[in-house]
């Protein structure tokens, strides 16, 4: 695709009916005029007049808003070994409540607009970077964004290994003592809990009926 769009979706106080916003992008992270209306434009960049605050005069927010997007995008692909998106149609019946994917319909796409591999979005990109995010962040006295012409970036799709946390890969049965002592470690602090909130509501009733001068059931 030649493009992405961002949707904006807000409700105003009191009113719980949404409206949804719709500003598309051009791969050189431009505002793609010709799929976004300029009612929605006007209204969205008043919408993130705070950002816009934030950002000062020197950095355009829809620009900043693009490179952040786009730029976590491709280096989260990098990451699981992929250098093209594929996205998934929405089945109909669920696009009003979750929007669920319909992964058994997989649309695949080029890898035509990605900024890693794209010499001449890259260097826009980088541009972008060097000359408006890094004074912005005071990290100008870091070393710029340097050009990764010349290497070899055929290489970015491939396997990558996931590890996980824990060591269990199938369920089983433990042994008969081991069980035992779960089961009883696991009755034991549920117990005591238990037996921990009885002495307190009991303790509260005692000081009740003490104050009320009535016989104490604790007596």
């Amino acid at each position: 695709m030649d493009f992405w769009t961002l949707y904006l979706k807000y409700s105003s106080v009191g009113n719980s009916n949404q409206t949804t916003l719709q500003i598309s992008f051009l791969p050189t992270g431009e505002i793609d005029y010709t799929r976004t209306s300029s009612s929605d434009l006007i209204s969205a960049t008043s919408l993130i007049s705070p950002i816009i605050a934030q950002l000062g005069p020197n950095i355009d927010p829809w620009k900043f808003l693009n490179w952040f997007v786009v730029s976590f995008y491709w280096l989260f692909l990098l990451d699981v070994g992929q250098s093209f998106p594929t996205t998934y149609t929405t089945k109909p019946q669920d696009i009003v409540v979750l929007e669920i994917p319909n992964f058994l319909s997989p649309v695949t796409h080029t890898s035509r607009n990605n900024i890693l591999l794209n010499s001449t979005l890259r260097q826009g990109y980088a541009t972008f970077m060097n000359d408006s995010i890094l004074p912005f962040l005071n990290l100008s006295h870091i070393a710029p964004f340097q050009p990764i012409e010349g290497q070899d970036l055929s290489m970015i799709p491939g396997q990558r290994t996931f590890v996980r946390s824990y060591d269990c890969v199938f369920r089983q049965l433990r042994q008969g003592f081991s069980a035992f002592i779960q089961v009883l470690i696991a009755d034991y602090v549920l117990l005591a809990g238990g037996f921990k909130v009885f002495c307190i509501i009991a303790r509260m009733m005692q000081k009740r009926t003490a104050i009320d001068g009535t016989d104490s059931f604790f007596s």
